[in-house]
Order: structure tokens, then sequence, then C-alpha cells
């Protein structure tokens, strides 16, 4: 199981601080690229992956009652959201359904 696969069974499971970690390799990865070589493409990827992890974040944060933190955090996610329409990943339909799966918990878990 890939770990964008992973990451999607553990926000299914609302295990959010498990999946923010899921994440964090390719993005760092993908954030070196873009800082050695000025990447731009990298720069997206990198931050379209920033935003799925902080959208776990934000949702950890808002089930422990941290609500400003929350806002802060989840902003962020809807910030970066749009780069998943301008970069592709490999297995890309993952990171859009994740995407998508992240914003249905979002309105679960808040209203």
């Amino acid at each position: 199981m890939s770990d964008i696969e992973r990451f999607i069974q553990a926000v299914q499971n609302e295990e959010f601080a498990p999946a923010h970690e899921m994440l964090e390799h390719d993005w760092l990865e993908y954030k070196k690229t873009y800082r050695a070589n000025d990447d731009q493409t990298a720069y997206k990827k990198a931050k379209a992956l920033q935003g799925l992890i902080n959208g776990t974040t934000a949702l950890a944060l808002y089930k422990k009652g941290k609500i400003q933190s929350y806002e802060k955090v989840w902003s962020t996610f809807l910030k970066y959201e749009h780069y998943l329409n301008e970069i592709t990943l490999p297995q890309h339909n993952y990171f859009l359904q994740a995407q998508k799966l992240l914003h249905i918990k979002n309105k679960n878990i808040t209203s």
C-alpha cells in the first residue's frame, strides 16, 4: 500500500495525527528539489502535499477543542489545495480523493 493510500485510510479512520506523518517524507523531498533548483513544479507539489498535511493537522486540532488553531491551519489547507489541479503526482487520483475526503471529514466533524 502506498503512502497516499495509507493516508486516505488513516483519514477515513479519523487518525489525523498519524496521517499527517504519512506524506511528510515526499513533501520534504519536493521542498528540497524546489529549493535546490528553483523548480516551480516541485514547489507546487510540495505545497499540494503541505495542504493535505495541514488538513489532517487542522482536524486533529478541532477534535482537541483548539478551534482557533484549527481555523488557522485549515485555512492553509484551503490556500494550497488548488495546486492539486495544477500538477500531476504519482497515483494522482488518490490525492484528489484525499482532498475530497478531508472536506467531507471537516464538514462532519465541525457541524
